[in-house]
């Protein structure tokens, strides 16, 4: 069903189109309309900046960090990757496994990050980006899956000199001010964040529950209000 929503982003109207799933349905069969606030969030934000964004192709350092996802795009990401032609199939799954096989040594930590606080937190992603485990869908220091990347990766903009994002306790690193879309869709399901490398085995141990079909207008109107708030 085509549907529209009218915003003004920094005073300025904004039209955003979509087709608007029918039925009750699972968060991760929105996530394509989510993904579009996401992308209208980001222009935005790119219009107004008032400092250049360092972000360029081929710059992959924050895709070696402790990427948070939630259960809507692991299950996406899950059916994306096992639905790939091989052998890149075969290659994206050996790249999860080397990644989950590095990050073993951080697993007790990993596996009880709901009961961090801020600080414990933000100490699990420094460690983990020490490690230096390149994301499974990096590519000659790009990304492989840039039109299904997270809403996260999606709202990372760097305005500090790139080279620091490879130093990242060295400094501060400054991100572009925006209405962050993942954060409000975020809120749409409960349980905490998943690592993304630990995304299909997350989905397999997790099958999806018949009862999270909801009203994909109910969940849409939660989340412009979040996004709003």
């Amino acid at each position: 069903m085509k549907a529209h929503v009218e915003l003004k982003l920094d005073g300025k109207p904004k039209r955003i189109e979509f087709d608007m799933p029918e039925g009750a349905v699972r968060p991760a069969e929105l996530l394509p309309v989510l993904r579009q606030f996401s992308n209208a969030m980001v222009e935005a934000a790119e219009a107004a900046a008032t400092e250049p964004i360092s972000c360029t192709k081929g710059c992959g350092a924050c895709c070696r960090q402790l990427v948070p996802i939630r259960e809507m795009e692991a299950r996406r990401l899950a059916v994306f990757v096992r639905s790939l032609p091989e052998p890149r199939r075969s290659m994206i799954l050996e790249r999860f496994a080397a990644a989950r096989a590095k990050s073993a040594g951080m697993r007790a930590r990993l596996d009880s990050r709901a009961g961090l606080d801020q600080p414990g937190r933000i100490a699990l992603k420094l460690d983990y980006f020490d490690l230096g485990i390149a994301c499974p869908f990096l590519e000659d220091e790009s990304c492989g899956i840039y039109e299904e990347r997270p809403m996260i990766c999606r709202e990372h903009l760097v305005t500090t000199p790139a080279a620091w994002c490879a130093t990242p306790r060295e400094g501060t690193i400054r991100t572009l001010p925006m209405r962050r879309a993942d954060s409000a869709a975020a809120k749409l399901e409960a349980g905490d964040w998943i690592p993304l490398i630990d995304l299909l085995d997350w989905v397999d141990e997790h099958p999806a529950d018949e009862g999270a079909l909801r009203d994909p207008r109910e969940m849409l109107q939660a989340f412009l209000r979040d996004l709003a708030s």
